[in-house]
């Protein structure tokens, strides 16, 4: 149990590869930069205490370029904060931070009442910040979450290199049953970005200071396969896919969308505020 831990209970920084190239390829042992990529976290529950909480407490948070990680079996449950979420490194000489996660694997990973809407800060963050790509070949294999206090998932590429691609999301349930009228009601699902979507994010960064990053790089070769989204609340959407441009949203395939409301109120199910190329919705 983390009541009021204000700040992370679990961080890391630069977990890529960063070591140089050998003949052989990658030098583990580089003496300039030694190999850290290849986090595992696994069988782990938080529990806190939201409204008792002035601060944030997060619970993962991966600070700088992350690769090759391994995250199973994880749970929140009353967590003013993130559960999972992107930061970003101090960068080169205090210049130019970023955070990403690539080729990674996240499974089982559950989150009820997490998030803080008032402080922009989602439940599970799955986004890339600064001067470099947005996250690529990761894969999400069950992730159910319920009445969280803040954006459910978000995916933003606010970056300037490679576009947010090659994502493959399995069994992805949202609900937000009891949270009409909760002033905490968000949308349950954030893919893609503009440049005033960035602007608005806090950024949690490794200096302590929150960077502002206006730039997105779109996306395109992402996979989503029988995501449910239930009981979206008025004024929010069940999944919001946003995008500035056409060329923003491309080769984006949803199969077997699910969105449901057996409440009274609700909100919009779905919406698409770019469609290039490629894109196909199988809305059941």
């Amino acid at each position: 149990m983390v009541p009021c831990t204000n700040g992370d209970v679990i961080n890391f920084l630069d977990a890529a590869e960063n070591g140089g190239e050998g003949v052989n390829g990658i030098l583990v042992t580089d003496p300039n930069n030694a190999e850290q990529g290849g986090t595992d976290i696994e069988r782990l529950t938080f529990f806190g205490l939201w409204n008792s909480c002035p601060g944030d407490t997060h619970a993962i948070i991966a600070y700088g370029p992350t690769r090759w990680g391994d995250y199973f079996n994880l749970s929140s449950w009353g967590l003013k904060g993130c559960l999972i979420c992107t930061g970003v490194d101090a960068g080169e000489n205090g210049m130019n931070p970023k955070g990403q996660y690539e080729e990674s694997v996240f499974w089982d990973i559950r989150a009820e009442t997490t998030g803080d809407k008032s402080a922009g800060v989602p439940a599970f963050d799955l986004s890339g910040f600064g001067n470099t790509s947005a996250p690529d070949n990761d894969v999400i294999v069950r992730y159910r979450a319920y009445d969280t206090y803040g954006v459910a998932f978000r995916s933003a590429p606010c970056t300037t290199g490679n576009p947010l691609h090659q994502q493959t999301w399995i069994s992805l349930k949202i609900e937000s049953s009891t949270l009409e009228g909760n002033p905490n009601a968000s949308d349950e699902a954030d893919i893609g970005a503009n440049p005033g979507y960035c602007g608005t994010i806090k950024v949690p960064s490794v200096s302590g200071q929150t960077p502002v990053f206006n730039n997105e790089s779109g996306m395109g070769q992402i996979e989503l396969v029988a995501p449910v989204l239930g009981n979206p609340t008025v004024n929010n959407y069940g999944l919001h896919i946003l995008g500035a441009a056409s060329s923003d949203v491309q080769q984006l395939s949803i199969w077997g969308l699910n969105v449901n409301d057996t409440g009274v109120n609700h909100g919009i199910g779905i919406q698409m505020d770019a469609s290039g190329s490629g894109n196909v919705i199988d809305l059941a």
